[in-house]
């Protein structure tokens, strides 16, 4: 449960709920990231500008050996590609992340769980690293007694 600076919009849960593997706890807002997204896919322009660079690539070859296309030509015509392939690979890549950064917008619950505290609080902006929940794993409590050496024999399993 890591968030990643978002504005929380919806608490879905409190302190004391036994929530489930999948249960939906925080929700964040998407405006940004969809906007961000959008942006991503509109710079899927470089798609197409690939594939003319390519198509380009591909007349050249076939006129090298005609001679109606100079040798400086055919390798602007190369570079061109190659830059093209490269503004492509990075949009995606782009894309990819924006698309990654939307889905962390709503935090699931890994495991069966109770919720001990929480910090999650609706219209605050949770920093990337801060824990909205505390949660007690599969409903156990866990406590580390720190007992003097003295009193070991004194303490029993199950206490």
């Amino acid at each position: 449960m890591e968030p990643n600076g978002f504005r929380v919009t919806e608490v879905r849960a409190d302190v004391g709920d036994t929530v489930r593997r999948g249960q939906q706890l925080v929700v964040f807002s998407r405006v940004n990231a969809d906007t961000d997204l959008a942006q991503s896919r509109a710079a899927i322009e470089a798609k197409a500008a690939f594939v003319e660079a390519e198509a380009n690539v591909m007349r050249a070859r076939r006129l090298r050996t005609t001679s109606a296309l100079s040798g400086q030509q055919i390798d602007q015509y190369l570079a061109a590609e190659r830059i093209a392939a490269a503004r492509l690979e990075a949009a995606q890549a782009g894309e990819r992340g924006q698309r990654l950064q939307r889905a962390q917008t709503a935090v699931l619950e890994p495991n069966d769980d109770v919720i001990s505290s929480r910090t999650a609080t609706v219209g605050a902006v949770v920093p990337a690293g801060q824990e909205p929940f505390r949660l007690i794993r599969g409903g156990r409590l866990e406590w580390q007694a720190d007992v003097p050496s003295a009193d070991l024999t004194k303490v029993k399993p199950g206490q």
